[in-house]
C-alpha cells in the first residue's frame, strides 16, 4: 500500500472554511422566506392569504436546508475518516463549497418560479453537481489518494459511493422532468430530500461499524 499524499495544507483549515460556508448558505436561504408579499400585508386576513401563496417558498427552504445538512454530515464524515489532505483534495473540496454556496441562490429561484422550466433545472442541475463532487471527494480520498486512515471496511466505502451516485442521478432525473412539467420536477425533490433523510436517519454514515474488526 502506497504512503497517503499529503502536504502542509492542513485537514484543519479545510473544515474551518467548510463549516463557515455550510453556516452562510444556510442563513441565507431563511432570507428568501423575507417576502415583500408578506410586508404588503395590511390584516391577518391578507396575512395568511400572503402566507398561503407562499407554500413553494417554504417547501423550498426546507427541503434545501435539509439538502445542505445532509451534506455535511456526509462531509463531516469524510473529514473525520481522512488523516491527510493534499492539494488535489482541497481543489475537489473547494469545488464542492462552490456548489454549495449556489444552494441558496437556486432554491431562492426555485421556491419564487417553481413553475418555469429554468428555475428547476438548474436547482436539480446544482444538487446533482454537489453530489457527484462529494463521490468524486470520497472516491478521491479512499482509492486514488490514499487520504482515508487504514482500518475501514470496505462496507462503508460501497454503501457511500451508491449513496452520493444515486443523488445525483436521482437529481438529474428530476431536472429532466422538468421538460415534460416543472411540478413534476418540484415534487420529486421533495421525494428525494425525504428519502435522502431517511437513509441517514437509519443508516447514518456517522454511526455505522466502518472499522474492520480485529
Amino acid at each position: 500500500m502506497t504512503e497517503p499524499q499529503t502536504s502542509f495544507l492542513t485537514k484543519a483549515r479545510m473544515e474551518s472554511l467548510s463549516d463557515g460556508v455550510f453556516a452562510i448558505a444556510m442563513t441565507l436561504l431563511a432570507f428568501q422566506l423575507a417576502n415583500p408579499v408578506l410586508a404588503a400585508a395590511k390584516s391577518e386576513e391578507e396575512l395568511i392569504f400572503a402566507l398561503g401563496r407562499l407554500w413553494p417558498v417554504f417547501i423550498s427552504y426546507l427541503i434545501s436546508f435539509m439538502a445542505l445538512g445532509l451534506y455535511w454530515i456526509s462531509h463531516h464524515a469524510l473529514a473525520a475518516f481522512i488523516g491527510g489532505m493534499d492539494t488535489r483534495q482541497l481543489w475537489l473540496n473547494l469545488t464542492f463549497l462552490f456548489c454549495i454556496s449556489l444552494i441558496p441562490f437556486s432554491a431562492g429561484m426555485l421556491g419564487e418560479k417553481f413553475g418555469l422550466r429554468p428555475p428547476v433545472i438548474i436547482y436539480g442541475a446544482n444538487l446533482s453537481a454537489a453530489s457527484l463532487i462529494m463521490f468524486l471527494s470520497w472516491r478521491s480520498a479512499w482509492d486514488v489518494r490514499n487520504l482515508i486512515r487504514p482500518g475501514f471496511d470496505p462496507a462503508i466505502r460501497s454503501y457511500i459511493y451508491k449513496l452520493h451516485l444515486g443523488l445525483t442521478v436521482a437529481y438529474l432525473a428530476a431536472g429532466a422532468a422538468a421538460f415534460w412539467n416543472p411540478m413534476v420536477s418540484f415534487w420529486a425533490y421533495v421525494l428525494i430530500a425525504l428519502f435522502h433523510l431517511a437513509l441517514q436517519l437509519f443508516a447514518p454514515i456517522t454511526e455505522m461499524p466502518s472499522r474492520v474488526s480485529g
